[in-house]
């Protein structure tokens, strides 16, 4: 099994026992959606905190203090990668 499916899968699961809300709008809150080594590799990316003085309440302040799992991340950081596969797959797309 590929690290992308087995993210996938956690993440179903995860989403199968989630709690279902309708108010405000319809969410989901979910628990331990990714697996633990797969958030530890996550925190491990050295990405610097956003400044303080940068968020201004705009979105454009707002956007150049975020991590994105792009093209670029996703070949520097091969978790980015499988995250986003397993996001992108027919087998979560669908679930949800």
């Amino acid at each position: 099994m590929s690290p992308a499916q087995r993210i996938a899968n956690h993440f179903r699961r995860s989403l199968s026992r989630s709690s279902i809300y309708q108010h405000p709008f319809q969410h989901w809150v979910l628990t331990e959606s990714l697996p633990p080594d797969v958030l530890d590799s996550i925190v491990e990316i050295p990405v610097e905190a956003p400044s303080t003085k940068a968020l201004v309440g705009t979105q454009r302040s707002e956007l150049e203090g975020r991590f994105f799992f792009s093209p670029t991340n996703c070949s520097l950081f091969p978790v980015c990668d499988d995250v986003a596969r397993a996001f992108q797959s027919k087998k979560v797309s669908q679930f949800i």
